[in-house]
C-alpha cells in the first residue's frame, strides 16, 4: 500500500479493497469520496465527488480518489469551500 498520512489509514484500506471491483465494472477514471468505511460514487469530476462526499460526510475527513490502475490520491483533511455553486 502506499505510504500516506496515517489519519487516512482506514479511508485508503476501504478504497484499495474495492479498487478491483470498481476496475472490472467499468470505473476507471471515476471519482469516490471516502469516510472511513463509508463510500460514495462514482463520479465524474473531482468537484462532484467532493461536494457529495462533504454534503454525506462532513468536509474536515475525506479522501477523495480516482480508479486507476496505478494512485495518484488527492487528500482533503481541512477546506473551506461553498460547492453549492460549483
Amino acid at each position: 500500500m502506499r505510504e500516506v498520512d496515517p489519519q487516512f489509514r482506514v479511508e485508503l484500506e476501504t478504497f484499495e479493497s474495492r479498487r478491483s471491483e470498481w476496475l472490472t465494472a467499468g470505473y476507471k477514471g471515476k471519482w469516490f469520496a471516502v469516510r472511513g468505511t463509508d463510500v460514495t460514487g462514482p463520479f465524474t469530476r473531482f468537484a462532484d465527488a467532493w461536494a457529495a462526499g462533504a454534503e454525506l460526510f462532513g468536509a474536515d475527513h475525506l479522501l477523495v480518489d480516482r480508479v486507476q490502475e496505478q494512485d495518484r490520491p488527492v487528500l482533503v483533511s481541512r477546506i473551506q469551500w461553498d460547492h453549492r455553486g460549483a
